[in-house]
């Protein structure tokens, strides 16, 4: 009865291992900074 589900949770976590890293990779490549990208204003002044 436990052999099933050890295989089965192995199963899934050798899927999930790969598909999360992925998504940690996107994730960071996709990432922005938080103040955009406009020559005309000087955010140092800005309060």
């Amino acid at each position: 009865m436990i052999r099933p589900l050890r295989h089965s949770h192995l199963r899934a976590w050798c899927v999930l291992a790969p598909f999360l890293a992925v998504v940690l990779v996107l994730a960071a490549s996709a990432r922005r900074d938080a103040t955009p990208v406009n020559p005309g204003v000087r955010w140092e002044r800005l309060p």
